[in-house]
Formats: structure tokens, sequence, C-alpha cells
């Protein structure tokens, strides 16, 4: 019993990568077609520039969050499962908040070096507050993954 819901688990995880990277094929050869080669390089320094900044401040914790928020849910330990919570939050926010700040302070500068000019300053601005926020909302959402909370948060009945 326990192996053919791990078989169908594993088999739903690959049509879902398998959809997620279809969708980024279709979404970037779209995109090809409507901005120019500059801008194609533009895109990538700006993609590339977001993967620094998550990796450097989220840390990995949504995934250990999921897991440990998980595993004390299932042992109705909702204690220990706010403060994992609370505690990955807090970590999160410590991490991207000043670093979000420093970057933003020396975006001109940053800008320059990067992207070749100071015209791309509020762009990369723009994609790095972004950034921040998608951080804040991968931890909630593994949170919320988790406790298997989906539903009750989405307002179905």
């Amino acid at each position: 019993m326990q192996s053919a819901k791990a078989a169908r688990g594993t088999l739903y995880l690959t049509v879902q990568q398998l959809i997620q990277y279809l969708a980024a094929f279709v979404f970037y050869a779209g995109l090809a077609r409507f901005i120019t080669q500059a801008e194609v390089g533009l895109w990538s320094i700006l993609t590339a520039s977001t993967a620094v900044f998550t990796t450097l401040t989220l840390l990995g914790l949504p995934v250990a969050t999921q897991k440990y928020v998980s595993e004390n849910y299932g042992r109705s330990d909702l204690g220990a499962t706010a403060s994992i919570s609370r505690l990955s939050f807090t970590i999160v926010a410590l991490s991207t908040l000043p670093t979000l700040t420093a970057v933003l302070l020396l975006s001109p500068s940053l800008s320059t070096l990067i992207l070749g000019g100071t015209e791309y300053t509020l762009p990369f601005m723009l994609i790095l507050s972004a950034s921040a926020i998608l951080n804040f909302t991968a931890l909630y959402g593994a949170g919320m993954l988790g406790s298997g909370m989906y539903l009750e948060a989405s307002g179905h009945p």
C-alpha cells in the first residue's frame, strides 16, 4: 500500500516538473520573440541576480520549515510547529531585509558594475525587491504546505 502511494506521489512530482519545464520553455521561446537581443542578455543577468540574492538570503529554509512543521504537526505538537514557523520567518527577515537595504543603497553602483549602466538601476531595484517578497512567500507557502493548510487558506469550503 505504501509503495503504491510513493509511486503515485513520484509520478505526480515528475509530471509537475515536466509541466514546469515545458511552461518555462514556452515562456522563454515566446519572450525571445518580443524582446531584443540586448534585452535577452539583460533578462538573463537580472534572473541570475535574483538567483544569487535568493540563495544568499533564503538559506534553504522553506524546505527545512516544511519538513519540521509537517513532522510536528503530525505529532499534534502545535507549539513546536508555531515556534519553527516563527523562527524561520525571523531568520529569513534578518537575512533578507538588511541585504535588500544594502543592495538598494548600492544599486546605482551595482547596476553599473553588473549591467553596464545606471539606466538599469530601477529594474535592478524592482527585481531584487520582488525577490525579497518572494522569499517570504516561499517561506509562508512551505509552512502552509507542511501544516496541510492550503485548502483552508484558499477559502474553499
